[in-house]
C-alpha cells in the first residue's frame, strides 16, 4: 500500500538532526530510534516525519513506527483506515503491513501504524518475543524511528526505549521547564536508555537542531 505525506518539506527544519543521526547510523552501527517529547504538543510526529524525509534523502531505508498510544496522528495522516499495525506484528498475527509513503519531493519511506487493540502494546513490549520480532522488522532497514508519547508520563514509551538503541528528546521554546528536560533523561537512563540529545522546537530562529550534551 502506498499513501502520499501531505506534510510540506521538513527537510531543511530537521538537516541538522538528519545529520548527526545519519552519523551515528554509519559511524555507531545504530538504527533504532526513540523519538519523545518532555510533554505533550512539542511537535514529535512532525519531527519523525522530517527525519524520515531527511534521512529518505540520503539514500537510507527509513522505517516510522506509530507507537504513541495517546495520540496516533501518524496513523490518522497515513493509513486511517487499517487495522493491523504494530500491535498485531508484535502479537505475531502479520508479518507485515508497512506503508510505503511519498514525500512532498518523492522522497519515500515506510510507516507501521499502531493497529488495533492499543491498550495491548505495552503488555507486548514486555513479552520475550518483542526484541526479536522488532529486530526482524528492522533487518530491511537501515533506520527505524519511533514515534513516542512522553516518556516521563507512559509505560508504554519506557516499556519501548528498552527495545532501542538511543533516544531523543523533544523540548518547546519557552515553554518546556529546565527540571522536565532533567526528569525525562533521568527516566529514560534509569532503563538504561541512551539519550542521543534534546531538539529544541519552536525556537524564533529556523530550524530546530539536535543537542548531544543538552545538559
Amino acid at each position: 500500500m502506498t499513501s502520499h505525506l501531505n506534510h510540506h518539506d521538513l527537510t531543511a527544519a530537521y538537516a541538522d538532526v538528519g545529520d548527526a543521526l545519519k552519523r551515528v547510523i554509519e559511524e555507531e552501527g545504530q538504527s533504532r530510534f526513540l523519538i519523545t517529547g518532555t510533554d505533550r504538543n512539542v511537535g514529535v510526529t512532525t519531527a519523525c516525519f522530517g527525519l524520515a524525509q531527511t534521512l529518505s534523502r540520503y539514500g537510507l531505508r527509513v522505517l516510522l513506527i506509530d507507537a504513541d498510544v495517546d495520540n496516533v496522528d501518524m496513523t490518522q495522516q497515513v493509513a486511517p483506515h487499517q487495522k493491523d499495525g504494530l500491535v498485531q506484528l508484535l502479537s505475531e498475527q502479520t508479518e507485515s503491513c508497512e506503508i510505503q509513503v511519498t514525500g512532498s519531493n518523492n522522497d519515500s519511506f515506510h510507516v507501521l501504524p499502531l493497529g488495533q487493540e492499543q491498550q495491548r502494546l505495552e503488555s507486548l513490549l514486555h513479552s520475550n518475543t518483542a526484541d526479536q520480532n522488532l529486530k526482524r522488522l528492522s533487518t530491511s532497514y537501515d533506520c527505524t524511528i519511533i514515534d513516542a508519547a512522553p516518556a516521563y508520563h507512559h509505560r508504554t514509551t519506557i516499556a519501548f526505549a528498552r527495545h532501542v538503541d538511543g533516544c531523543i528528546v523533544l523540548a518547546r521554546a519557552e515553554r518546556t521547564h529546565r527540571k522536565d528536560l532533567i526528569n525525562t533523561r533521568q527516566r529514560l537512563e534509569q532503563i538504561p536508555c541512551k539519550v542521543l540529545g534534546a531538539i529544541l522546537n519552536h525556537k524564533k530562529q529556523r530550524g530546530s537542531r539536535l543537542f548531544r550534551r543538552w545538559m
